[in-house]
């Protein structure tokens, strides 16, 4: 059984800040609110269950990495709409890396992208 179905802020759309997917507000969302509060909890994955090297390249580009492994929720056939929140200088959430949680820093609008602002060593495609 799915609890809280009409706890469900986002949906996934052609992003505004670039070529790819973005996350979108269905409705308004406070200050405040844990956008993803339905969805589950990364864990730390072991480089060790990667023998494929494409995968590899998968996985470093879609999760939060380090020299221990990776975090992810579930398979990456599974992923849900926090992997697809795009980078912004100007952002309206943040992430809390304590919590696992992606949280609002300000009003967001029906119709408005969440945009966060990745740390240094997440923004690959400046490379």
């Amino acid at each position: 059984m799915i609890d809280n179905l009409n706890i469900l802020y986002t949906e996934l759309k052609p992003s505004t800040v670039c070529a790819g997917v973005g996350v979108f507000a269905i409705k308004d969302i406070p200050i405040g609110t844990d956008v993803f509060s339905n969805s589950r909890k990364d864990r730390l994955y072991s480089w060790n269950l990667i023998t494929d090297d494409d995968v590899r390249t998968l996985i470093m580009r879609l999760c939060h990495t380090n020299e221990d492994g990776f975090y992810i929720s579930d398979h990456p056939v599974n992923v849900g709409m926090s992997y697809y929140v795009n980078h912004h200088n100007d952002p309206n959430i943040a992430y809390d890396e304590n919590n696992d949680t992606y949280y609002t820093i300000k009003n967001i609008s029906k119709g408005q992208e969440l945009l966060v602002s990745y740390k240094k060593e997440e923004r690959d495609w400046l490379i």
